[in-house]
């Protein structure tokens, strides 16, 4: 540990020692959530590699959180400290559909720092939220890093291009916060409207987005337009229940950057991306759902897939699949009043590859549960020819594994 990591750790120790003692009337929580996964590869992978077939990892991920209302202001700030602990230098590769993965959100400022990293271990903690809340006038702003949802928040989202949850992510209790500036205002007699700035670390990233929310004849509508890393968009969010269908679906426009490979779709200059679902309860306490999703930046063909991969709507985050037509199916069960079993199905239309994710969730006390939860897949395998690397299917060539994730939380 280096004489900058111990300073910064020592700062992070005062800071939660004097903060409380600073503020009048602080609400203090904290949460554990502790997390296992064990990961098994596709063999092609580890042919004439030096990644091993099995990874195990153990983490820790605990947030402090402050919480105080000063006059007409309330302020926020969260930190969370992780540790990993991996079972080789593989570091959970080809994991990707695991709990413990996360998706960089956009930051300005840089608030992180590494306490310990080697080739099995690693300690960071992390400034995840510090925001200031006001109104004035007509107005609500909120100030600061901050956690920002488009969309619906179901398990796939389209929409959600600031800091979206990983499809088949089991750890959602804490979004990741962006650095943002919100001020959002009352429309109509129901409706808001809401301008979204987001400062990344390059200028150029920076992101401006209007929202409007209403309610029409019973259906949650969201809309939503502007620029995000350096392409504009625009996109349409709707929920609601109709004849006991809860009826879901988000659709977004987006401009292509004029050196991104065109691998489909009804324009060179734009990319459209939908999903659209439904859920019904069958009785006896089960609720099924079906959804259909497309996306023109995805692969038409299993030879695209890894091109795919490596645009940058992949390598930024904001885009996971990489194909462009799935059926995402999802069945629930409320076995009894602690215990609730849930099946994920997506299913890639195009190489008839599916991921397969079974979670049992279990309440352990009123401020603690347990999830135990596994990814499977179907699927080609991938083939390794010659040390070169032939991938078959989408979900065929992912790692298959078993999880737990047990949470606590403590509060005054």
């Amino acid at each position: 540990m280096t004489n900058r990591t111990r300073l910064s750790f020592a700062a992070f120790l005062w800071l939660l020692c004097i903060l409380p003692a600073a503020l009048p009337a602080v609400e203090m929580t904290l949460a554990s959530r502790q997390i296992y996964t064990g990961t098994r590869l596709p063999s092609a992978f580890v042919e004439n590699s030096q990644l091993e077939k099995r990874d195990h990892l153990l983490q820790s991920l605990n947030r402090f959180s402050f919480r105080t209302d000063l006059r007409e202001q309330t302020f926020r700030f969260e930190y969370e400290l992780s540790t990993s602990l991996f079972s080789n230098t593989s570091q959970m590769w080809g994991g990707s559909w695991a709990a413990s993965e996360r998706v960089r959100p956009m930051k300005k400022f840089k608030t992180d720092t590494v306490f310990l990293n080697s080739s099995k271990t690693l300690v960071n903690g992390q400034i995840e939220r510090l925001e200031m809340a006001f109104s004035f006038s007509k107005y609500d702003v909120q100030m600061g890093r901050q956690p920002i949802s488009l969309g619906t928040s179901h398990y796939v989202s389209v929409c959600d291009v600031l800091a979206p949850f990983h499809p088949g992510y089991l750890d959602g209790s804490f979004k990741p916060g962006v650095d943002a500036i919100r001020i959002r205002t009352q429309a109509g007699l129901s409706g808001e409207i809401e301008l979204i700035f987001v400062a990344a670390a390059k200028d150029a990233d920076n992101s401006i987005i209007a929202r409007f929310r209403d309610t029409y004849s019973g259906f949650d509508i969201e809309s939503a337009t502007g620029r995000f890393r350096q392409r504009n968009f625009a996109s349409i969010s709707f929920e609601g229940e109709k004849r006991r269908y809860n009826i879901w679906g988000e659709m977004a426009l987006f401009e292509r950057l004029s050196d991104e490979p065109h691998f489909g779709g009804f324009s060179r200059r734009f990319a459209g991306s939908w999903i659209i679902g439904a859920e019904r309860s069958s009785g006896n306490k089960w609720r099924h759902g079906m959804a259909i999703m497309h996306q023109d930046f995805g692969a038409r063909e299993v030879s695209q897939l890894s091109e795919v991969a490596a645009t940058l709507p992949f390598r930024q985050g904001w885009a996971f699949m990489s194909g462009s037509d799935y059926l995402v199916a999802n069945s629930s069960r409320e076995m009894n009043p602690l215990t609730s079993l849930n099946l994920n199905i997506i299913g890639n239309l195009k190489d008839r590859s599916s991921f397969i994710q079974p979670v049992i969730d279990i309440s352990t006390g009123n401020e603690s549960d347990l999830s135990i939860f596994g990814w499977l897949n179907t699927g080609k395998k991938p083939d390794n020819i010659n040390g070169v690397l032939k991938q078959n299917s989408e979900f065929g060539s992912h790692a298959v594994g078993i999880g737990l994730i047990y949470r606590r939380y403590f509060g005054n």
